[in-house]
């Protein structure tokens, strides 16, 4: 949902079994109603809410949210005090992890630390609401399967240290979508999960993750046009038809670094690869400077018109995509199967592209970018 909340994805997702969804907002929830999913599907996985939306999402009829605090606790009793009902939401106990290695580490703002994790069950025990479990994040693209193992392994400890069963253990999600760090996290997560269930008199039954990221990042695909060209003796600026206040706010945002490849305009037939002394520029369409996409050494010489291709670009880009300066959002384009989405041997960043902000951590044929959508 948080990473592409596209009305026809999110009915896909709804077509597989046992998927629910993780939602930020009753916004969110709305959605996913929209698309047939039923409220009680819902984890409200927002530790830190507005009582407001709190209420809402009860009247909606979600029954499990999260929460990493004495305060979370009592502002969900205070919630169905205000609306005149008796308590009918259980809470999932988020707790901090080691998120260093991930390209977007969450701990600084959520989570419950050793010292918190008895006051917040006293709390939960004080108002009667169900403890359903504990929730991490290891952080979006953590590619390190020892986060994984160190954040299961805590969830062990709490259950040793507060002597209460945990029945359900949410890992999380920030999965990338390529086979080998996904092959990695998922062999190191079901290790730790089967050493839990062979070494404790009592493991947690169910196991779910959020892999919102997974499932969005390839599904859509992006083309934008070469909208002006200015040369100087050195260097090259081109005006892509698109920015990073639209689908490339992943950039700013998921410190993405997106490949891509350059077709000539029109038949998407020949890439363009002969390289020039020059450097290349592409810039957004907007009046911002700072809009400033890819930067690539020794580029080949582009014309207006000629149409970069950008995979896997459907996790956290069209969500946060905005209508800045007036452009409009992509025309969207869905296809089943690879019918217009051409090959891409190896998604690793080109080594001679770079991107201007650093951070420690299909295709249509027309002329206007758009989006594609691969549904199966």
């Amino acid at each position: 949902m948080k990473s592409n909340p596209d009305p026809v994805i999110l009915k896909w997702i709804r077509e597989l079994e046992t998927v629910r969804l993780d939602c930020a907002s009753p916004g969110e929830m709305r959605e996913g109603l929209k698309a047939g999913f039923n409220s009680f599907e819902f984890l409200y996985a927002n530790t830190m809410k507005a009582k407001a939306d709190l209420q809402d999402a009860i009247m909606i009829g979600a029954n499990t949210t999260t929460t990493d605090s004495v305060e979370g606790v009592e502002q969900i009793a205070d919630a169905f005090k205000e609306l005149g009902l008796g308590n009918r939401m259980k809470a999932v106990v988020r707790l901090a992890v080691d998120d260093s290695n991930s390209r977007s580490p969450f701990s600084l703002k959520y989570g419950a630390t050793d010292s918190e994790w008895s006051p917040i069950l006293k709390a939960l025990d004080q108002h009667k609401i169900p403890f359903a479990g504990l929730s991490f994040h290891v952080g979006s693209a953590s590619a390190n399967p020892d986060a994984f193992r160190k954040a299961i392994r805590l969830c062990r400890e709490f259950q040793q240290e507060t002597k209460r069963q945990v029945p359900m253990v949410d890992i999380g999600g920030g999965f990338l979508p390529d086979a080998t760090s996904f092959a990695q996290n998922a062999a190191t997560i079901r290790h730790e999960i089967e050493r839990w269930g062979h070494e404790e008199p009592f493991s947690p039954t169910r196991w779910i993750a959020e892999p919102g990221r997974f499932f969005s990042a390839p599904l859509q695909s992006l083309t934008c046009p070469i909208l002006f060209k200015k040369s100087s003796e050195d260097r090259v600026r081109y005006i892509l038809d698109e920015s990073i206040y639209g689908q490339f706010s992943s950039i700013v945002f998921d410190h993405a670094r997106p490949p891509f490849k350059v077709y000539r305009s029109y038949h998407m037939k020949k890439e363009i690869t002969e390289p020039t002394h020059k450097k290349a520029y592409f810039f957004g369409r907007t009046c911002d400077s700072l809009d400033l996409i890819a930067i690539q050494d020794n580029a080949p010489e582009y014309n207006v018109g000629d149409e970069l291709v950008f995979p896997w670009m459907g996790a956290y880009t069209s969500a946060s995509a905005t209508t800045f300066n007036g452009f409009a959002l992509p025309r969207k384009v869905y296809s089943e199967g690879d019918k217009l989405t051409p090959a891409f041997e190896n998604l690793n960043p080109d080594p001679t592209v770079t991107y201007p902000i650093e951070t420690k951590s299909s295709v249509s044929l027309s002329l206007q970018h758009s989006l594609s959508y691969r549904l199966s």
